[in-house]
């Protein structure tokens, strides 16, 4: 599939080529109306975190917050990737400068981390 190949390239550090394939998958998933499925969830962080290595992190925010959410709703907000989605997030606005809000997602991150110890 398209998002096997993305990440075969992003293994290898062509980033180029694997942002091309997750275009891939993503245009076939907004095509199959199926934006909200753990897919979809997938393919946004892959580009999320191909945009932070860009160091893009305004686009890597766009991206990781749709997977986000997308796993917020699939999971009613308890789910173990939960934690790393905000955690990245708290990574890419530390980047922007803004760290008041990335603190606030390292918090949440911490917090959902001890309640689901």
């Amino acid at each position: 599939s398209y998002c096997c190949l993305a990440a075969a390239y992003a293994n290898i550090d062509n980033i180029n080529e694997s942002m091309n394939y997750c275009s891939k998958a993503s245009s076939i998933m907004l095509n199959k109306n199926i934006e909200d499925s753990s897919s979809a969830g997938k393919i946004y962080k892959m580009i999320g975190i191909l945009y932070y290595n860009l160091g893009s992190y305004n686009e890597a925010i766009v991206n990781l917050k749709k997977a986000l959410n997308i796993l917020l709703k699939l999971h009613n907000g308890k789910h173990i990737d939960i934690i790393e989605f905000y955690h990245l997030l708290g990574q890419c606005l530390f980047k922007l400068d803004k760290y008041e809000q990335g603190r606030k997602h390292y918090d949440k991150a911490l917090g959902l981390y001890s309640e689901m110890r």
